[in-house]
């Protein structure tokens, strides 16, 4: 069988959850299907961190005539705000649909892992991971164009995908609750995983970021989005530090580029005498070091679909504290966890 991932979406200069995801589901299929193919599609500007698989004989990369130019998106937004959800369709046909039958007819079955079903109009069965809901849970969270965008191409993905994957139970029940026509039986659960081979050992030679480490440590590996709840991890520690003299370090790393980073930035300056460290973005041989190096994992995030940390702290041994939210509770059931109210900093 020949299996398309269709990474179109894959933003190449991000480092998060999705990326990390993607690396990660490719990887594994060369390791576990040993007699499918693999095929690729990407673009020009994000070919460059897929080369590392042209060593395999089983992935093809297709490179596709693909531009998510400025302009592009800022049409897309145009005619979501002032036409109907049919005219966003027929665009989208017209304007995609090439794309749509060229990946078509290079592979068998296509997953797309970036939340949309885009270009949408496939003629083979076409699967899809829709990772959250968040514009409908906290749309204060979104502009206006951003919620309606997402909401129109969240729809057609729902509409168009033959099989929805979903990390946990909690987004399956969360999908099916909001959007009406889907079955049970069009969501499958398939939870995330991590390579344990790699977080086994600690191979961390040099430390470019000319940091030293504290002795014992939080550490909070996110992107700077509201829902990952920074700012009530700080008041926590500034509760700590204020009534009970206790300072404990805590290490961050991420982009700061969210929605949430100048409320971080602003809290960090501010508060000297707690030990925070933001290390911004950080190597994945580096990351792997601080897991194995972190008293604790926290993650005070009051929203998740699954976690890609706490799969990878439990595969460094690294003990976790964690927000008490569905998705995480669900987890909990497989792995130790300490849950903790993340809407109360006390």
């Amino acid at each position: 069988m020949k299996i398309g991932i269709n990474c179109l979406k894959v933003n190449p200069n991000y480092q998060g959850g999705v990326n990390t995801y993607v690396h990660g589901l490719i990887q594994g299929l060369i390791k576990t299907s040993p007699n499918d193919q693999i095929v690729l599609f990407v673009h020009k500007r994000n070919r460059r961190i897929f080369n590392q698989y042209c060593s395999s004989q089983r992935v093809s990369i297709v490179e596709m005539a693909y531009r998510n130019a400025i302009h592009t998106r800022l049409l897309n937004r145009i005619i979501v705000l002032l036409f109907s959800y049919r005219v966003f369709r027929v665009y989208n046909r017209y304007k995609f649909g090439n794309i749509a039958q060229s990946i078509s007819k290079s592979c068998d079955v296509i997953y797309s892992p970036s939340a949309t079903n885009f270009p949408y109009y496939y003629s083979i069965p076409s699967v899809v991971s829709l990772h959250d809901l968040l514009h409908l849970n906290y749309p204060s969270h979104f502009t206006f164009t951003n919620r309606k965008f997402r909401g129109v191409t969240y729809r057609l993905t729902v509409e168009t995908a033959h099989l929805i994957q979903a990390s946990s139970v909690y987004i399956k029940n969360d999908i099916l609750a909001n959007y009406k026509k889907i079955q049970p039986e069009d969501i499958e659960v398939i939870s995330e995983g991590v390579d344990l081979e790699y977080f086994k050992f600690n191979n961390y030679q040099s430390n470019k970021n000319n940091i030293q480490l504290p002795e014992k440590y939080l550490l909070y590996p996110a992107q700077a989005w509201k829902h990952k709840n920074h700012i009530n991890l700080f008041m926590a520690l500034r509760i700590l530090k204020d009534e009970y003299n206790i300072n404990i370090p805590l290490i961050l790393t991420g982009a700061l580029t969210q929605n949430s980073a100048q409320a971080i930035i602003q809290f960090i300056e501010k508060n000297h005498d707690l030990e925070i460290t933001h290390l911004g973005l950080v190597e994945k041989d580096y990351l792997k070091h601080l897991y194995k190096q972190a008293t604790y994992l926290i993650l005070p995030t009051y929203h998740e679909s699954s976690s890609l940390p706490i799969y990878e702290a439990m595969a460094c041994g690294t003990p976790i504290i964690a927000a008490n939210i569905p998705a995480i509770s669900e987890m909990s059931e497989v792995f130790e966890i300490n849950l903790f109210d993340p809407t109360n900093p006390e």
